[in-house]
């Protein structure tokens, strides 16, 4: 049997990025594990199936995809990079106070 490749999934990924749904015209989005298979057409998501289907939503489209989420409720939510990337930065002082108070 024949699965469409990470590039074809992460295709359908952009183009559901770009599509409107759910009163907004583009953006992020979720999908659950179920949805993803179908994207994937299978039944299975291996691991290596996954980490290749986010590489190639990376490079090719701009897209951050994330597993989230636990048990039943486990799903991808699907971001630009460029919005990840504008977020605050963790500045060292605070860093530091983190892996100091863990202690």
């Amino acid at each position: 049997m024949s699965y469409p490749d990470a590039a074809s999934v992460a295709k359908k990924l952009d183009q559901i990025f770009k599509s409107a749904f759910s009163g907004k015209k583009l953006g992020r989005f979720y999908l659950t594990v179920e949805q993803m298979r179908s994207l994937a057409g299978r039944k299975q998501l291996e691991k290596t199936v996954v980490n290749e289907i986010i590489e190639a939503a990376r490079k090719k489209h701009g897209l951050a995809v994330a597993l989230v989420g636990q048990g039943k409720s486990r799903g991808f939510g699907v971001a630009p990079v460029k919005g990840i990337e504008r977020w605050r930065q963790l500045d060292n002082k605070t860093l530091s106070r983190v892996n100091r108070d863990a202690k």
